[in-house]
């Protein structure tokens, strides 16, 4: 977990609760780090708890989080939960959550050096549930021609759509998916930093716990 190297990297104790682990197990450790599906999988309340910290707690409105967040705040534990994007697609609210702190914004984390710099395109008017602005290829055609592009898409199915139309406009793409094994992708340029003549790359993201990073 990276979690574990970050936080044994500042000092702490940390031991890990998870299904299958090549680290030792250490429950007597002061921070343990787990994932809610381990945790409720086990039916598992750590005990002598005083703080829980939910990771990406947007997906907080589900109700295995809702029912594990509780067990821990009915007990009285103060909990703090992180994430970058706390507004959800779908509208629910973080009910769980007493308050909500913006500690740093994303202009800070840009001149910071933590986030790259970015113009926003956007649609002038709010768009219907499954409708999309512009095909990818035209607007990669209107603002990025000739620059390496990484598109994301909601499922399998479109993201082939749209590899297809960047192949058909004579624009070199390929596409990755959570079911492509990891020796396939390797091979493709992006993952082995090579693009060559490569100017559009088509990459489907499935895991908000996959990095992706430029050399």
């Amino acid at each position: 977990m990276a979690s574990r190297t970050t936080l044994s990297g500042l000092g702490l104790e940390c031991g890990v609760i998870q299904a299958t682990s090549t680290r030792p197990v250490n429950p007597h450790r002061p921070v343990q780090i787990a994932s809610i599906q381990t945790l409720t999988a086990r039916e598992l309340v750590v005990p002598d708890v005083s703080l829980f910290v939910y990771d990406e707690c947007h997906h907080g409105a589900s109700e295995q989080w809702q029912q594990l967040a509780l067990s821990y705040k009915n007990r009285g534990v103060f909990g703090i939960g992180l994430t970058a994007t706390p507004v959800r697609a779908d509208g629910l609210p973080l009910e769980i959550y007493d308050d909500l702190v913006c500690p740093i914004s994303m202009r800070e984390l840009i001149d910071q050096g933590y986030l790259v710099p970015f113009t926003l395109e956007r649609p002038p008017s709010r768009l219907k549930k499954g409708q999309l602005a512009q095909r990818p290829v035209d607007a990669w055609n209107l603002y990025a021609k000739g620059r390496k592009t990484i598109v994301f898409a909601t499922n399998v199915l479109q993201g082939t759509l749209f590899r297809d139309e960047f192949r058909d406009a004579g624009v070199t793409a390929e596409m990755i998916t959570g079911e492509t094994p990891a020796g396939e992708r390797a091979a493709q340029p992006f993952f082995c930093r090579r693009f060559g003549g490569q100017d559009g790359l088509f990459f489907r993201h499935f895991s908000s716990r996959l990095r992706i990073s430029f050399s």
